[in-house]
């Protein structure tokens, strides 16, 4: 079994996770979760400009995390909530 990735969370993801309701922080933190298992899941993209971040969408808003692979270490920067575009 590959060895996991250690999630640690930046200060303006745990205030912005404070902001959505508690049953769908749950699920979002759920797939958070997940991501130490598999940093790039189907559905990530990509943040054009930024070497190894990306957005992952979960339950109507988006997960900002930085992968960095040398360390296995994935750094949870933000949440925000999805905009119609």
């Amino acid at each position: 079994m590959a060895k996991r990735w250690t999630l640690y969370a930046h200060r303006e993801f745990t205030r912005s996770l404070r902001q959505i309701p508690r049953g769908l922080a749950g699920l979002v933190s759920t797939a958070i979760s997940a991501l130490a298992d598999n940093p790039l899941p189907a559905g990530y993209e990509p943040i054009a400009g930024h070497e190894n971040r990306y957005r992952l969408p979960a339950y109507g808003y988006f997960v900002y995390y930085e992968v960095l692979e040398e360390t296995r270490i994935i750094n949870v920067l933000l949440i925000e909530e999805e905009t119609p575009s």
